[in-house]
């Protein structure tokens, strides 16, 4: 599960970004909507304040589309990750 991933310190290896990126995407893939909403809208809470503004953009972009999928443009949750992207841009 997603709230499980967790990056093993003590490896001798370097884990960079861009692999921590593609194994949170793969574990997304079997988790039901309403949880990728959730790691998307974290994620992008995360790059936010790092000044990565390209990732917290993509995010929030990757939450929106499945929110408006689910409940439509009008929607309270909509509004609130419309007004994520906003304070980003």
């Amino acid at each position: 599960m997603i709230d499980q991933l967790v990056i093993e310190l003590d490896r001798k290896d370097i884990i960079t970004l861009d692999e921590i990126e593609l194994k949170f995407h793969e574990e997304l893939k079997n988790e039901n909507e309403h949880t990728k909403i959730r790691a998307f809208l974290h994620a992008g809470n995360d790059w936010y304040p790092r000044e990565s503004y390209g990732s917290a953009i993509e995010n929030y972009n990757n939450a929106l589309q499945i929110q408006i999928q689910i409940h439509g443009e009008e929607h309270a949750e909509v509004g609130t990750t419309y007004n994520l992207l906003g304070t980003v841009i």
